[in-house]
């Protein structure tokens, strides 16, 4: 339970974080805040060992990232949004992959058993 408290609240910090850096966009300084939520995003999601964590993580922060995006891709750095978010995008599918591949293993190891 304290671990998914962490990745609750790491998902709002990392969120939170692209948040301060829409409202900051015009301001000069604004590269700091984006490269502070890029790190922690990334870093959040690097750590979760949990699948279905991750995954559930990595869809929020993919789909919170895009939604940003989307709507400021006029901004200066939108381009490492984007990319932030692509990537968050690639880390749930794995998890999402790791969660499929889970249930098959058992079945094939009793196959090679026969």
């Amino acid at each position: 339970m304290n671990q998914t408290r962490a990745i609750i609240f790491g998902v709002v910090i990392c969120l939170a974080a692209l948040a301060v850096w829409v409202y900051a966009v015009p301001a000069a300084g604004a590269g700091w805040i984006l490269a502070f939520a890029f790190l922690a995003t990334l870093g959040l999601l690097a750590s979760i060992q949990d699948s279905n964590l991750g995954a559930v993580a990595g869809v929020i922060i993919a789909v919170g990232v895009g939604l940003i995006w989307y709507f400021n891709r006029q901004a200066d750095h939108a381009g490492w949004v984007l990319a932030l978010g692509v990537l968050s995008g690639f880390v749930a599918f794995a998890h999402l992959m790791a969660i499929v591949g889970s249930s098959t293993r058992p079945e094939r190891s009793r196959k090679k058993r026969r």
